[in-house]
């Protein structure tokens, strides 16, 4: 009898670890989400400054080529 309480004590300790890993992991794998969405707005923004230095370049080329005409 004391050797099925030994490997029940030994199996529930496994568990506990493994749900402890899985708490690391997911905190883990969050932090990492958080880092992508602050990267992906990083990108968004240079990509809406680029999308405003265009306009201003097409604006300027489309000025300088109807003065040449």
């Amino acid at each position: 009898m004391k050797r099925i309480q030994t490997i029940f004590n030994i199996i529930f300790i496994v568990l506990i670890l493994l749900i402890i890993q899985n708490a690391i992991a997911i905190n883990s794998f969050r932090s990492q989400i958080t880092e992508l969405e602050i990267k992906i707005s990083t990108l968004e923004y240079k990509n809406f400054e680029l999308s405003e230095q265009i306009k201003k370049i097409k604006f300027r080329n489309a000025f300088w080529g109807g003065c040449k005409q």
